[in-house]
């Protein structure tokens, strides 16, 4: 156990949730200087896309508040890991945790392309914007907050009898 650190388990994680955070906040930028240079055309078949595209973001943030309540849950998390050898069950734990966490901070990037993709298509900015407030907001409620952490650290210790 000796390779587990917590403290940085934490701050990887932090640094990713930022970096995926930047991303979007430079795609809302990036769709504001091409909606200011006027430089699309409206799609013929607008209506088709725009519903087809709405369906997508809609699954997608639908994802995101089914999959925020399965993957972060401490007890499905440790069911799958339960044939690890106990000297990697934190490392991995952890790790199996990281990378929901990115599943659901990826599901909440796509709602912002794909609404960029609408945007190039269709030409709204305002849905656009509608769009991007609603991928910004599931990320933000995916924080990895340090309560959830510490709190999944002591469950497995309890499950493991180890006093760390």
């Amino acid at each position: 156990m000796s390779n587990f650190n917590p403290e940085n388990y934490y701050k990887t994680n932090l640094i990713i949730w930022s970096a995926i955070i930047v991303g979007m906040l430079m795609l809302i930028g990036f769709t504001y200087f091409l909606d200011q240079s006027n430089t699309f055309e409206p799609a013929e078949n607008a209506p088709e896309i725009k519903n087809i595209l709405f369906a997508l973001i809609l699954i997608s943030a639908l994802a995101v508040m089914f999959l925020k309540r399965s993957f972060l849950d401490f007890q499905k998390i440790y069911t799958k890991i339960q044939d690890t050898e106990k000297s990697e069950k934190k490392t991995t734990f952890f790790s199996k945790l990281r990378t929901n966490y990115i599943i659901i901070w990826a599901l909440s990037e796509s709602i912002i392309l794909i609404a960029l993709v609408e945007y190039v298509l269709i030409c709204e900015f305002r849905s656009f914007m509608l769009y991007a407030i609603i991928g910004l907001y599931a990320i933000g409620i995916n924080f990895p907050r340090k309560s959830l952490f510490e709190k999944h650290l002591q469950l497995l210790a309890e499950k493991e009898g180890d006093s760390n």
